[in-house]
This record gives C-alpha cells, structure tokens and sequence, in this order.
C-alpha cells in the first residue's frame, strides 16, 4: 500500500539540492499519501484502505512535478551558461580589437577567438563587417591620383583571373608604352604624329593603351602589330608601316568588351 511504498529512499533529495527544501517534500508527500491512504467509510463513519489505482496516480503525479522541477532547472542552467559563453566571446572580440585602427595592418596579424557553435554564422557576418572596414581604410590612406590605377587593376585581376600568371600587379601601370622612349625609342618617333593625327580625325579625348603584340594567323606565321585604344576606339596597326591604320573598332557603340586569354 501507499502508506509503506512512499518512503524516504524514495523522495530522498538529489545531490546538490538545499536539504531543507527536500525535508519539506518529503513531508508534504508522506502527510498526502496518509490523508489518501484512509478514507472514512459512508456507511460505518471507519476508515478504510484507498484503491490501489488512486495511490499510484497520485504517486505517479508526484514524480511527474518532481522531474518536471529537475528539468525546468537544468534548461535554466544551460540558457544562462550560453548566454555567458556568448558574453565572454563578445568581450573577447573587443578586448582584442580595441585599438586596431591605431595598427599598421589594422588587425589582420590579430587571430580571431573560437566562436560558440551558436554563433559560427555571426562570426562569418562580423569577419565580413571586419574585412570590408580594413579595405576602405587601406583605400582611404592611397593617395588620390593613384586610385584610378589602383581600380583598374582590380577589374583587371578579376577579369583574368586564371587566363595569365602575371599582369603586372606590382608595378605602375603607364598606359601609352609606345609612346614611352625608354620602352621603344626607334617606335616613339614614328607613332606620336600618328597618334595625333588621329586625335584631330576621331576627336578622341584620352589614350587608355597602346603596345606592341605578336599575331599568330591561320597559317601560324607571326606578324608584328601594335594596340592603340583611346576612349572612342581601338586600332590595329602595322608598325612596319610607319603604324599604318589597319583597322578601327568604335568603342562608344559597344556594350561590352570580350576578352580572350
């Protein structure tokens, strides 16, 4: 019956738990259990034993709220150490941080901290945030004449990414290399009346390149030619002609611009 099942090995207090709390439990249970265990009888006013089915109900009941408690404590456990963890990673981000803009490489020797698994996609989001700060900052400090260079080199990585080893990242791009003497000294002579012959003809306003290429025909016999784009159009020339005109390809009609490795 209830009255010897609900003892004190059952309701003991788990390790851990304050014991004046659980002495009181106790209690409450074993007082409950005999209340329940004896009814009065309607007929003769005398006590009588409770159904089996009703003292296992109340005794499953009670179990029931004892590791509801248990449970409802150990997920208040678990939020507050996330909530820690995730603090004492925030803290760790500004500690490390803190001083950044005053370094040379703005932070980029710094190594990140281990994020939580909770917070693997915000550590991605923040290190984006991160990067794009530091380039606007290293944008920021080059000097504004060298920007357009420093774009056009970019579109240039991206473009040929892949389609050739080196394009000259590391040295100054000048743009016009036949007219450059030290390049081409024999050439220059013979390319600048040309050039200029065409300006007065295209009304073109600035030359964006001109250098001298290898063409390789049908019949893989090598020709030398020379590049010259200005912003209105591209020419193909014969240096061997005193950069006769080829042949001329208007940029100003045309979208985009195709580039083959």
């Amino acid at each position: 019956m209830l009255g010897g099942a609900v003892t004190g090995e059952a309701v003991a207090p788990s390790r851990g738990a304050g014991a004046g709390s659980c002495q009181d439990q106790r209690q409450e249970i074993l007082q409950g259990a005999a209340r329940i265990n004896e009814v009065p009888c309607q007929a003769h006013g005398t006590p009588q034993r409770a159904p089996m089915e009703l003292q296992l109900h109340v005794w499953r009941g009670t179990l029931a709220r004892l590791r509801y408690r248990r449970t409802r404590a150990a997920l208040t456990i678990v939020r507050h150490y996330r909530r820690h963890k995730v603090r004492a990673y925030l803290r760790e981000v500004v500690r490390r941080f803190r001083d950044v803009r005053l370094l040379p490489d703005r932070g980029r020797s710094i190594p990140w901290p281990a994020p939580p698994k909770v917070l693997h996609r915000f550590e991605e989001a923040l290190q984006d945030i991160y990067h794009r700060w530091r380039a606007a900052e290293l944008i920021r400090s080059v000097p504004p004449e060298v920007l357009p260079q420093l774009r056009a080199k970019v579109a240039a990585m991206e473009l040929l990414k892949g389609h050739r080893a080196d394009i000259g990242l590391q040295r100054a791009w000048q743009g016009n290399y036949i007219a450059l003497k030290p390049d081409s000294p024999q050439s220059s002579g013979s390319f600048t009346p040309v050039a200029n012959e065409l300006k007065r003809k295209d009304k073109y306003m600035k030359i964006l390149f001109s250098c001298h290429v290898r063409k390789v025909n049908r019949f893989n016999k090598v020709e030398d030619r020379a590049i010259f784009i200005t912003d209105r159009h591209l020419y193909k020339m014969d240096p061997m002609k005193q950069y006769k005109v080829m042949k001329t390809i208007p940029l100003y009609n045309n979208s985009q611009t195709l580039i083959h490795a």
